[in-house]
């Protein structure tokens, strides 16, 4: 099922055109519209979107295309999984704000208490220096224990 998550969302990311990001060039990302700053660490930002309905692969699509114009094009995808029961995800990816490379991670994490989605970013240049400490933090807003063992298998920046 990984391969169907990765495949659904590369078509909810190239179906999705240009957009409106909000970040200035060379500035900290601001967050998508619809986000919340969970977190930080230099530029690197961790976005968190409280979320609703459906299993955690379902949430993730939903998650892409809310978030698909605050990049300049569509995302080149690294890695997709999620769990046997489907209600965690993760997305690797890699793109651009402001012309200026990014890469990050998407985590979804749908529970009987509700779902939240996070989206962490830095410029590609940066994310060396920010990733261990916004997965740290990222580890600290996610419910539920899950959560260590999928963030901590992206154990590089290159997500």
């Amino acid at each position: 099922m990984p391969r169907l998550l990765l495949i659904l969302a590369v078509g909810a990311l190239v179906a999705c055109g240009k957009g409106n990001h909000q970040s200035a060039d060379g500035a900290a990302p601001k967050p998508p519209q619809g986000m919340e700053i969970a977190a930080h660490e230099g530029t690197g930002r961790v976005f968190e979107k409280h979320l609703s309905g459906g299993s955690a692969s379902q949430m993730m699509l939903q998650l892409l295309k809310d978030t698909a114009g605050y990049f300049d094009g569509p995302l080149g995808i690294s890695h997709a999984m999620r769990n046997q029961a489907d209600t965690h995800a993760r997305i690797g990816f890699t793109g651009s704000v402001h012309n200026k490379p990014v890469r990050g991670l998407y985590y979804v994490s749908a529970g009987a208490g509700g779902a939240r989605g996070l989206m962490t970013i830095d410029y590609s240049d940066r994310i060396a220096q920010s990733f261990k400490s916004l997965l740290s933090q990222s580890e600290q807003v996610m419910p539920g224990k899950w959560q260590a063992g999928v963030l901590r298998s992206a154990t590089s920046p290159a997500c």
